[in-house]
């Protein structure tokens, strides 16, 4: 799920690209609903749209990231990954996971989280559609400490390709990272952002 923070977000910098967005609720990105084109607004930044997104329920294996610390749900609970054998390659099959198309793995240069740690020893190789495909030493089999946490950094490049920033709703055109205007954009068009974004 999502709703719209209106323009009560830190004002964004670079392009604007979409104004007047006018979302039915069932397109798959955001840049399949109706708007004034790319590019095309009278807006300046302090008009730039904020989200929020949340899942209404999470299933084994999903993913999220909580300041580049990858964390991963199994059986009811969320917890983290250790950073035994976890490479690039393990990265980008996360990221794909998230929608991007690529990524790296940051080691374990986030903060540490707490709770349960739930994939160690993980060995990817590249075509995994999940993280939870790819070969590990099992659920919640592991000799790790918060300290060997995993963090990874996910990046895409394609028109309509949407991210967060610190609330801020971005959208990339033409290579180029870009705002939404706040005009007209409502929860509907929110839940069709953060659908994209893969919450559910």
């Amino acid at each position: 799920g999502g709703k719209s923070l209106d323009s009560k977000v830190d004002d964004g910098t670079g392009k604007i690209w979409l104004d007047d967005i006018r979302c039915k609720g069932n397109e798959l990105t955001l840049a399949n609903c109706n708007s004034t084109g790319w590019g095309v607004h009278n807006c300046d930044h302090q008009e730039d749209v904020g989200i929020e997104c949340f899942n209404t329920y999470a299933s084994d294996g999903d993913l999220r990231l909580i300041s580049k610390r990858l964390e991963v749900f199994y059986n009811g609970v969320w917890g983290t990954v250790c950073n035994d054998g976890f490479d690039d390659i393990d990265a980008q099959v996360a990221c794909k996971q998230f929608g991007y198309n690529g990524g790296k793995s940051l080691d374990s240069k986030v903060d540490d989280g707490t709770g349960q740690i739930w994939l160690d020893d993980i060995g990817c190789k590249g075509n995994e559609l999940t993280l939870a495909n790819c070969s590990s030493s099992g659920w919640g089999v592991q000799d790790c400490d918060h300290d060997e946490d995993v963090g990874i950094e996910c990046f895409n490049t394609n028109d309509g390709f949407i991210y967060l920033s610190n609330g801020v709703l971005n959208i990339i055109y033409n290579k180029t990272m870009g705002t939404v205007c706040d005009d007209s954009f409502d929860n509907v068009d929110a839940q069709v952002a953060c659908r994209q974004l893969g919450y559910k």
